[in-house]
């Protein structure tokens, strides 16, 4: 058996057995999952993640009470786990940092409980689509209409009003709403239509007596596997917010948001992320922002494509990436009249290229969360 230092990648092989399930479905290719290893023998290994207890086959010595950072392949058979980094034990960590550890730990376990927790909106959106809202009570089916009302279309996508209005009711400021309500109560208009609050109201539905919840409307398994989504897909959001805060803390804006998407036959995800930098003009030593927005998605017929817009002033630049030849070539011949396009709104086109988009990246949206685990371990 080897012997594992921070620098090496190892894997760790997925095995279901006895009271150690399977991968939960709703974890993500592509992802950082923090684990601690619980038991060890003869190369068996069961790691807690969040609530769950896996078993992996490995050749890598670990030792109970280790902590691994691991990035999760679902498309691997069996499923497995890369070891992308290895925590010192507590009795290894040097003194000057242990305070500050300590102090994280209360966030560091509830961010590694919505981890665990997370679900795509997709899931979602699958599952609602498969429902008639007009065979529930009139409380409850105005409650799934109120989440299907966020299935956006291209038309709203590609207008930026629509878009603009999207982004504020997908539920990442409802903390910060409330806030604002409690100071000023005439506010409360502004909790309408937002994503999370019917969100919650749908999980309160699944709790609900005497027939009047989802729950009893809904076969057993059914209603289980909603109940789960609905709570992962506010784990995700959480996560979301958990990010733009910490940083914030470093003095950086930056929002990540899912929003579903109708597109001919098709429900897909947009993955946006919008980070504002700050930097200093060389010359004349001004203050500047830049910012910069990435979108991810995956196609039918394209695959996984990433668009990304870096913008300082009125200075631009745009990366088309995709995941197959065929979508690299397909925006290539879009960029003359994107070109045109942006140069008609007053941009000064700095760079447009397209090209393959990065082979092992994480899962469409989820390349903001290695940077949230280097913060908190």
């Amino acid at each position: 058996m080897s012997q594992l230092d921070g620098s090496l990648s190892s894997i760790l092989r997925l095995s279901g057995s006895g009271a150690h399930q399977s991968p939960p479905f709703n974890m993500l290719s592509g992802q950082i999952y923090r684990a601690t290893v619980e038991q060890v023998n003869a190369g068996a290994v069961v790691l807690r993640i969040g609530e769950f207890s896996l078993r992996a086959s490995t050749d890598v010595k670990v030792v109970p009470g280790q902590t691994l950072l691991l990035k999760f392949n679902r498309n691997s058979e069996p499923p497995s786990l890369e070891i992308v980094r290895v925590l010192p034990l507590p009795t290894q960590q040097p003194h000057r940092h242990q305070q500050v550890r300590e102090e994280k730990k209360p966030l560091n376990s509830r961010i590694q409980a919505l981890v665990a927790r997370q679900a795509s909106p997709l899931l979602l959106f699958t599952l609602l689509a498969g429902l008639d809202p007009e065979r529930y009570p009139p409380e409850l089916k105005k409650n799934l209409d109120a989440i299907n009302a966020h299935l956006l279309s291209a038309q709203q996508v590609t207008n930026p009003s629509g878009l603009q209005n999207a982004i504020s009711k997908s539920g990442l400021w409802l903390e910060a709403i409330l806030r604002v309500i409690q100071a000023d109560p005439s506010q409360v208009s502004l909790l309408q239509d937002d994503l999370k609050v019917a969100l919650l109201r749908l999980r309160a539905n699944q709790g609900s007596g005497a027939g009047s919840g989802i729950s009893q409307l809904l076969d057993e398994g059914l209603a289980s596997t909603l109940s789960q989504v609905t709570d992962g897909v506010l784990a995700r959001m959480g996560l979301h917010q958990v990010n733009s805060v910490l940083q914030a803390e470093q003095g950086h804006l930056h929002w990540s948001v899912d929003l579903p998407l109708r597109l001919n036959d098709q429900t897909i995800i947009l993955a946006l992320t919008i980070r504002r930098e700050h930097g200093r003009d060389g010359e004349e030593g001004r203050d500047l922002h830049s910012w910069h927005v990435e979108l991810d998605t995956e196609l039918a017929r394209l695959g996984p494509v990433r668009a990304s817009v870096f913008l300082r002033q009125h200075h631009l630049s745009v990366a088309l990436e995709a995941s197959n030849d065929k979508a690299v070539n397909l925006f290539a011949q879009g960029l003359v009249e994107l070109e045109q396009n942006l140069q008609e709104q007053g941009f000064k086109v700095e760079t447009l290229l397209s090209r393959p988009l990065p082979a092992n990246e994480p899962a469409a949206g989820d390349s903001w969360f290695e940077n949230l685990i280097e913060v908190s371990v």
